[in-house]
């Protein structure tokens, strides 16, 4: 059966190692922050579990105010959740959010440019990991993880040698390679035009990241959750730290 949204979740941490991460361990951390998202199921073994989780997790919250790994502002700020399945929205909005074409020389000004080059650089990446799709697709055709039938494609180039860029690759390398590396993070955020760089006041310093796409209340629910993430991805990439992703190990 079609999965409900919020049922099953990916994780992910800006992979700072950090007091409460060697204290609980950076498993243990994330273990426990699901627990506590499971206080209002209605369980009595899970309110139980989140009491006792809240009670590990309290002393060590005070270490996130000064985090540069903090990206959420928040209690335990370096890791984040994304409810699946992702919306047709939430899928739609990652191939939009891509260049039009891969040649440079079709686009006005530096910033565009700069998205180009970074959209081949990830298009590269994405054929070294051998990131098709496949993955989600198997996935998509048993009505999990994703919620539109389809995926969103995004074609390049003439036929017969023409290229395409398919949200499940997007999804894929997001969500199901247990680890993002901040090359990756950043041809992908570059790519999407969530990361901007400002012009630096002087030739000695390093130009200011600007992270473009915020939440608006106005978005899909995946949608917020996708920004988030990316958000993470680019406050990695200024730690030159990887993201981590996993999945509940009591569920598929």
């Amino acid at each position: 059966e079609p999965e409900t949204r919020n049922a099953l979740a990916i994780d992910y941490t800006v992979d700072l190692f950090c007091e409460p991460k060697r204290v609980l361990g950076p498993d243990g951390m994330v273990d426990r922050l699901r627990q506590l998202r499971k206080f209002r199921s209605g369980n009595p073994e899970d309110a139980r579990q989140a009491r006792e989780a809240g009670f590990e997790l309290r002393p060590l919250a005070f270490h996130c105010r000064t985090c540069p790994a903090n990206h959420a502002r928040r209690e335990f700020g370096c890791t984040g959740t994304l409810c699946l399945p992702v919306s047709e929205e939430g899928e739609q909005w990652l191939i939009d959010e891509l260049p039009a074409t891969l040649n440079p020389d079709k686009v006005p000004g530096p910033a565009p440019r700069r998205r180009v080059m970074a959209l081949r650089e990830l298009v590269r990446r994405l054929r070294e990991r051998g990131v098709d799709g496949s993955r989600v697709e198997a996935r998509r055709a048993k009505g999990r993880d994703v919620q539109a039938m389809q995926p969103f494609v995004r074609r390049y180039g003439l036929l017969p040698g023409r290229l395409r860029v398919s949200s499940s690759q997007l999804i894929e390398l997001l969500l199901l390679q247990d680890s993002i590396s901040p090359d990756v993070a950043e041809s992908l955020c570059r790519a999407l035009g969530v990361w901007e760089d400002l012009e630096a006041p002087s030739a000695d310093e390093v130009p200011e990241v600007v992270f473009t796409r915020l939440p608006e209340q106005d978005d899909d629910p995946s949608v917020v959750e996708i920004k988030e993430l990316l958000l993470a991805l680019v406050i990695a990439c200024s730690l030159d730290l990887p993201v981590i992703t996993s999945r509940d190990p009591s569920r598929p």
